[in-house]
């Protein structure tokens, strides 16, 4: 459904602190809002799957970069979402 690829390019992460990082905004790109039960708002709107094109790209893209600063505290300095011709959903996050 979704393939997340995260680099942490911040050299202010040890690595270790980097690959928890990636791990956890993996997470959270891979996760249903609203199925957490502490944590309603943790996660992706998978609705949108179901928009265009254009409406999920741009969704996804506000939906990750406010909820990887609201829950991480760090900054998104490059997001792509691309679909392979198959309609796989690709996002590619540089931190």
């Amino acid at each position: 459904m979704l393939d997340v690829d995260v680099t942490v390019s911040d050299s202010r992460f040890k690595e270790h602190e980097a690959n928890t990082l990636k791990q956890n905004i993996i997470f959270f790109c891979t996760t249903p809002k609203g199925s957490l039960p502490q944590m309603r708002g943790y996660g992706l709107d998978f609705t949108i799957l179901d928009e265009p094109f254009s409406t999920l790209r741009m969704k996804a893209t506000v939906d990750i970069i406010s909820g990887v600063r609201d829950y991480y505290g760090v900054q998104i300095n490059d997001i792509k979402v691309t679909a392979d011709e198959n309609g796989k959903t690709k996002i590619k996050i540089i931190i």
